[in-house]
């Protein structure tokens, strides 16, 4: 156990620091902070502050920046246009409350204003401008500051320096007259000299504000007072110019007021005229042209049916656009368009016609045959293509020779009495195109030709569910040595709605053969594929239809080798097969079926 009073440590005297050193120490960790400190803010002012920048006619400004008004008539104002953009990371606020515009010793107020503020807030990549007037109230050098505050963090507050001079001769600029495309008529007013003699006087000009005798000036206005007028030349079409008046009286020179003008825009060429293509086309053209050159140019236009332009515009009017869209026209009429450019001066001339026609055309119509046979009361609808297809109205319309022997409703031709009718397809917008079809209904005879070629072979009666006749091929088809009822898995698997056996039920058994075996060489679709007579419906033959068949035609034409294959599927692994030795019905593998059996494609409708 210890007692009594702690010691302090002993600080050898080596390692002692004398005060000012910790003063300097203390000092070199604030000095480092404020480094630090400014590195933060730069990166702050980097990735986060807005930033402001000022231009001048597209010349960016510097801060501290000194505008010069130049020499400015007593009586007469020059503006200067600042455009302020935000290029930085987020919104830049002008204290606009706080914008101070001081007039220097000896220059009255007013002297220099701001004839129009800048907006309060302004978004990243965003612009605002604000307008410097300087109006002098008597000769002599004027001079101004202007402080623009903002939350810039690098840049709080811009600063520009005005300055300009008074001048004693009273000087104005007159309006220009006499605007044309390329030239006008400016001058001016001297009603006193102000006790100097004026040796040069006209105007200056130029498509940037405020010019200045260094610009394209006109020294042939004499001298003296009075007023003046000179002419302007060579001047671009559709352009806005700004122009004052000059004077020099040996000494120095001054400036009356500017004022602008546009020049009358261009001829536009003529306009590019289209149709516009189904399904939107009808009533309409698509009118297009070149821009015409030239700052605030609108476009009026118009249209006629005859190559005459209308007084006034009938089309759409101040268009900014170079295209639009003419509506609520007579379709395949040839329709002549004009357009006109105009800006606040005047308009140009007309440009020549462009002319279309309102609508396409259906230009031919091409049936999928020329002719079909029909039995009474049978049915087969036409397939039609329409040429062009952009054609604005690609409508059919259907006529028969003869209703009597065929019909006709929207393509679907019917039979009706024995002869033949011509039926017409007939395009729609009434332009002429159209195509024919020969129907030929004959009453229905066993053994008599179908109208796909084949033998017909029965009839029932009456139409129900889309058919009454069937038609056998004139000829079998094999599918080759050892075919296949049904491919595998469906050899040993029984095969959905294939088990039809009477009259009817082949077409369902063909179909679901098919549908559960795909592609491949097997009966059913060798039946489908068979095609004669360009009739896509053909099918292998249900147990009864063949045996139909081979009873209502006569002779032994439907014996043939082995025997005829059905569509009936027995069960699992076997179908039905009419054997031809005995006219017998057996089953075979639905696996394999010997070559020398055949089938007969059939077809009903």
């Amino acid at each position: 156990m210890i007692s009594g009073n702690r010691q302090q440590p002993t600080i050898p005297a080596s390692a002692r620091l004398p005060a000012f050193s910790l003063c300097i120490c203390v000092l070199a960790l604030a000095g480092c902070e404020n480094g630090l400190i400014e590195k933060v803010d730069a990166i702050k002012s980097e990735t986060v502050s807005p930033t402001i920048s000022l231009s001048k006619d597209d010349t960016p400004l510097a801060d501290g920046t000194s505008l010069d008004f130049n020499q400015i008539s007593v009586g007469s104002y020059c503006d200067i246009e600042i455009v302020i953009k935000n290029i930085g990371k987020s919104a830049l606020t002008i204290d606009t409350q706080g914008i101070r515009l001081t007039m220097a010793s000896g220059t009255p107020d007013a002297t220099f204003s701001l004839n129009k503020a800048p907006a309060a807030s302004i978004a990243t990549n965003e612009s605002s401008s604000f307008k410097i007037r300087f109006q002098p109230s008597s000769e002599g050098a004027k001079a101004a500051s202007l402080r623009i505050p903002t939350n810039d963090y690098a840049n709080p507050s811009f600063d520009l320096d005005l300055k300009g001079a008074g001048w004693a001769v009273s000087l104005t600029t007159s309006a220009v007259t006499n605007i044309s495309t390329t030239s006008a008529t400016g001058g001016g007013n001297i009603t006193d000299d102000g006790g100097v003699p004026v040796t040069a006087r006209g105007i200056c000009w130029s498509t940037s504000p405020n010019p200045t005798v260094e610009d394209n000036t006109q020294l042939d206005a004499g001298i003296g007072t009075g007023v003046f007028t000179d002419y302007m030349t060579g001047l671009t079409a559709g352009s806005l110019y700004y122009v004052r008046a000059y004077a020099s009286n040996g000494i120095s020179t001054g400036y009356g007021t500017q004022v602008s003008f546009s020049t009358i825009p261009a001829t536009p060429v003529a306009p590019s005229v289209a149709s516009i293509g189904y399904a939107a086309g009808s009533g309409k053209l698509a009118v297009s042209w070149p821009a015409v050159s030239g700052s605030s140019i609108f476009y009026d236009l118009y249209y006629n049916s005859t190559n005459s332009k209308p007084a006034t515009p009938n089309g759409p009017t101040d268009l900014t656009t170079t295209s639009c869209t003419l509506t609520d026209l007579p379709n395949y009429s040839t329709q002549y368009v004009w357009v006109v450019a105009k800006n606040v001066t005047g308009s140009s001339a007309a440009s020549p016609a462009g002319s279309g026609m309102v609508g396409i055309k259906v230009l031919s119509i091409s049936l999928s045959k020329p002719s079909a046979t029909f039995l009474p009361g049978s049915s087969e609808s036409l397939a039609y293509a329409v040429s062009p297809e952009t054609a604005t109205d690609p409508g059919i319309s259907w006529i028969t020779s003869n209703a009597t022997v065929a019909t006709v409703v929207d393509s679907l031709v019917t039979g009706a009495g024995s002869g033949s009718a011509t039926i017409t397809a007939r395009a729609a917008d009434g332009q002429g195109a159209e195509d024919t079809f020969t129907a030929t209904t004959i009453a229905f005879s066993t053994g008599a030709t179908g109208p796909a070629g084949g033998k017909l072979f029965y009839d029932k009666g009456s139409y129900s569910d889309g058919w009454r006749y069937m038609e056998v091929s004139p000829a079998y088809i094999t599918v080759g040595s050892g075919q296949f009822w049904a491919i595998s898995p469906w050899t040993y698997t029984s095969i959905p709605g294939a088990d039809g056996v009477v009259v009817g039920t082949g077409q369902a058994n063909t179909d679901a053969i098919i549908a559960a075996c795909g592609e491949g060489g097997y009966w059913a679709r060798a039946c489908r594929e068979y095609g004669l007579g360009g009739y896509a419906d053909w099918f292998l033959p249900s147990k009864d239809e063949v045996t139909e068949m081979r009873t209502r035609l006569s002779g032994t034409e439907f014996v043939h080798g082995y025997g005829v294959v059905s569509s009936s599927q027995y069960n699992y692994d076997r179908s039905w097969i009419l054997r031809s030795s005995d006219s017998s019905w057996n089953q075979t593998w639905k696996g394999y079926i010997d070559s020398g059996y055949v089938a007969w494609p059939v077809r009903r409708f």
